[in-house]
């Protein structure tokens, strides 16, 4: 799992600015987490969500190794997809 982490943090740390940082995450746990803009720092993401959790929290700091998959929720383009490093 070591390895499919470090893959995701460096695409998640490099994403290009041209591609909106918003989308849902899901957590190991199965939590999908709809967001509006995402940061990331060693071995952590900070989701900012586009409202407010049951208990009024706006803010998850979550380990990357707990995030499970990193939905998209607008269409990538060709561009996009090569900007974030993968290719056809």
């Amino acid at each position: 799992m070591q390895r499919q982490t470090a893959g995701l943090e460096s695409v998640l740390a490099s994403w290009p600015t041209s591609l909106p940082r918003k989308g849902a995450a899901v957590t190991a746990q199965g939590e999908q987490i709809v967001f509006a803009n995402f940061s990331v720092s060693s071995g952590c993401i900070l989701l900012e969500r586009t409202t407010p959790d049951a208990m009024g929290g706006r803010a998850i700091l979550l380990p990357i190794e707990n995030l499970a998959v990193f939905k998209f929720t607008d269409t990538l383009s060709e561009k996009a997809i090569k900007d974030l490093g993968f290719h056809r």
